[in-house]
């Protein structure tokens, strides 16, 4: 999930709980018409309690020819990941292969990809490149591939969890209920434990950690006092990075007999 999309979603439940337009604060932000809410990155990402990455290896396929066969499971999420962007369909309750691979074909085909995908009308599908480049293709355990073309590439996860917090705030003209600041927050405070904000935050992939208690901070522009009402909002998310490091073009095993008794040996 992309920072834009976390501001965004942050954005979208304050203006939905305040009914105000407003603004990311920094430090030469123009201060819009009050009344608005603000919100200001002030600290993070930090990784969660210190802890290191889990790191995993994992090999990630990258061709330009592959045949994908389903394991049919009724009520099962299948996912057909390709250069980075996600597929999915949910089986029925009465799940065939066909239905599964009807439904990924045209979830995939109705994408961006420059891969065309194709109903083998025998329970696989076919994903084929558009482009010269090959694509990479990462696919969930009920999804087994052949490889038409050769090459694997080797890449290494390293998963964590980050933290963050967020400066939230309400400036008002008025200093009298119910159109100031600590009234126009509290809205936006409160609406972190329904379902509907929950939602928006929960599709970005963002966690509620802690809301801090609201301050109100009454200050000066130019002449005139204005009502200012913060809090502090600690929220967290999983972060994913990748490091590949090259394509296997040669696979060496050896064999371990152990010690060999010389009285079987010829």
């Amino acid at each position: 999930m992309s920072w834009a999309a976390r501001r965004d979603a942050l954005a979208a439940w304050i203006s939905g709980a305040t009914g105000l337009a407003g603004v990311w604060a920094g430090q030469d932000y123009a201060e819009p018409a009050r009344p608005y809410w603000s919100l200001n990155i002030i600290a993070g990402p930090m990784a969660v309690d210190n802890a290191d990455d889990e790191n995993r290896d994992r090999y990630e396929l990258a061709a330009s020819d592959i045949t994908v066969t389903p394991v049919v499971q009724n009520l099962a999420s299948y996912q057909v990941t390709i250069n980075g962007t996600s597929f999915g369909i949910i089986s029925g309750g009465a799940a065939t292969a066909a239905a599964i691979v009807a439904a990924l074909v045209a979830a995939i085909n109705a994408g961006a990809e420059p891969v065309t995908a194709t109903d083998n009308l025998d329970g696989t599908l076919e994903l084929v490149e558009d482009a010269a480049d090959a694509f990479t293709l990462a696919l969930t355990s009920n999804l087994s591939y052949a490889n038409n073309d050769q090459g694997h590439e080797l890449a290494v996860d390293g998963c964590g969890m980050r933290a963050f917090t967020v400066s939230c705030s309400v400036v008002t003209e008025d200093n009298i209920p119910p159109d100031d600041a600590i009234s126009k927050l509290e809205l936006a405070y409160n609406a972190l434990a329904l379902p509907a904000a929950r939602a928006i935050l929960d599709a970005a992939g963002l966690a509620i950690n802690e809301r801090l208690p609201m301050r109100r901070i009454p200050e000066k522009s130019g002449a005139q006092w204005v009502d200012r009402c913060t809090f502090d909002l600690r929220l967290s998310y999983a972060e994913t990075t990748t490091e590949r490091n090259g394509y296997i073009t040669t696979v060496e095993v050896t064999p371990d007999f152990g010690d060999v008794d010389p009285d079987l040996e010829t």
